[in-house]
């Protein structure tokens, strides 16, 4: 029996840690029938939740410590231009992608579940707005998870009135004037606000080709053009490119 007892913190982490495995790999929601009725348990948004049960010497066996692993939050908005996946780390908004572009879910943890969230309600407030055809007079709160390149040419981004439109090339200028360097490359930049991971807030549609063409844009050029169109930005000297990209 003295045997058994001193094993017994073993005996549970084992037991503990086959449930953390479990509840990590299933990813879809489990199904159930009961006299009372049925429905459905998810796990998704849990991955190893319990820590290991560690042996406390006071009471001369283990003792559970709950805890749930850090993981991103997803909310859908659809709108006029389709639909739109919004993400979270709980506190500030880490990415906004129409639903399949390019890059789509680029910042997202391997980690997440659905949930609602202020910052969420924030960010409908502003695509409220935004596709009512007015500017809005509000940012949600950013979090960038991104080089810190990226990082410097998204804020870059952000400096772009509502309406107005920038070359790469002047983008290169001024994100070279930002990094103290005599010039930068328009590839570079162009490739780094391809990689924009919150689209729209950070106004990555409003950056243009040299020539006027409508170019580098991951949600699809169309989106582009009736983004700036909706915005009310002078389309006069911009075309559609007959092979568009996506950089």
């Amino acid at each position: 029996m003295g045997r058994l007892k001193n094993n017994i913190p073993a005996i549970i982490n084992g037991a503990v840690s086959c449930a953390s495995f479990l509840f990590g790999v299933l990813r879809q929601p489990l199904h159930f029938k009961s006299k009372f009725g049925s429905g459905r348990i998810l796990f998704c948004c849990y991955s190893a939740p319990w820590s290991s049960v560690k042996d406390t010497e006071s009471k001369g066996m283990g003792a559970f410590h709950f805890r749930r692993e850090e993981m991103d939050y997803t909310h859908h908005y659809v709108s006029p231009l389709g639909g739109i996946t919004l993400a979270s780390d709980g506190e500030c908004l880490i990415g906004l992608w129409f639903d399949g572009q390019k890059y789509f879910a680029d910042a997202l943890d391997a980690r997440y579940c659905e949930k609602s969230l202020p910052v969420f309600e924030q960010a409908d407030r502003w695509l409220d707005i935004y596709f009512s055809g007015r500017e809005p007079d509000f940012t949600p709160p950013l979090r960038m998870r991104a080089t810190a390149f990226r990082r410097t040419v998204w804020e870059a981004l952000l400096t772009i009135p509502y309406g107005h439109t920038m070359t790469y090339g002047e983008l290169a200028g001024r994100i070279a004037g930002r990094m103290g360097v005599p010039r930068m490359s328009a590839q570079a930049v162009g490739g780094a606000v391809g990689r924009n991971a919150i689209s729209l807030i950070i106004p990555c549609h409003r950056v243009v080709g040299s020539d006027g063409s409508l170019t580098g844009y991951a949600g699809g050029i169309q989106k582009k053009v009736q983004l700036l169109k909706l915005e009310k930005a002078d389309m006069s000297g911009f075309f559609v490119p007959r092979r568009g990209t996506a950089l």
